[in-house]
């Protein structure tokens, strides 16, 4: 009497795979639709809501060779907020780096806040004219394309012109910063920008959100 056949024993299941790790709130990037925008992952924090030195605070861009690209540092935390702008490349003749050490930095901008999110914000991008100053007239502008909006419209002009014409528009999404930049321009001075502004827009945020608790308390019957 034959035998019936055996069954072959089952493959092992692959073992399960670990569930993703949540994101750094202090690890983001910044992307675009055109092809010839480098790959940049941010790292850091301003930290507008945070008390403490300021020096302490600053986001830095590396491309995917892991080089940095630029890094962001809070100047000025009350009144005017101011962000400086550095890179590790002179950006005229003769400049002085503003950092010194094996990984020199060079000021490459500032970037001034007027006004109070959800109200009317100008943003205004100053490019560097010496070693440790700037042009007297911003060569960027930028504003929300409404009050309250995460879209941020940019205009600028080069040295010899007058006029400020669009040359980017910023998306503040929730994982990422998305940008679509005009051709010619470093995007990378325009992410430092949208740092700035997304960390901005939280801290204000975060005051309006604690002043309305304020009030509803005080309101409450005792």
């Amino acid at each position: 009497r034959t035998p019936p056949p055996r069954t072959p024993p089952s493959p092992p299941s692959p073992p399960s795979a670990a569930p993703p790790s949540p994101p750094s709130p202090f690890v983001r990037a910044a992307t675009s639709p055109d092809p010839s925008f480098p790959a940049l992952s941010l790292s850091g924090t301003l930290g507008f809501e945070t008390e403490g030195p300021t020096r302490e605070r600053a986001v830095t861009l590396t491309d995917a060779a892991g080089m940095t690209r630029a890094a962001c540092v809070l100047a000025v935390r009350y009144g005017q907020p101011a962000v400086h702008v550095s890179a590790p490349r002179p950006h005229f003749p003769h400049q002085r780096p503003h950092l010194r050490g094996p990984s020199p930095r060079y000021l490459w901008a500032k970037i001034r806040i007027e006004g109070q999110f959800p109200l009317p914000v100008r943003y205004s991008v100053f490019l560097a004219d010496g070693d440790e100053t700037f042009d007297e007239e911003p060569r960027f502008v930028a504003q929300h394309a409404d009050v309250g909006s995460p879209e941020v419209q940019v205009s600028g002009r080069t040295g010899n012109e007058k006029k400020m014409r669009g040359c980017c528009v910023i998306s503040l999404e929730k994982a990422c910063l998305r940008l679509r930049v005009s051709p010619g321009t470093d995007p990378a001075l325009f992410v430092c920008l949208a740092i700035a502004i997304e960390e901005f827009m939280k801290e204000t945020l975060l005051k309006l959100l604690e002043k309305r608790c304020k009030t509803i308390l005080q309101a409450l019957p005792l």
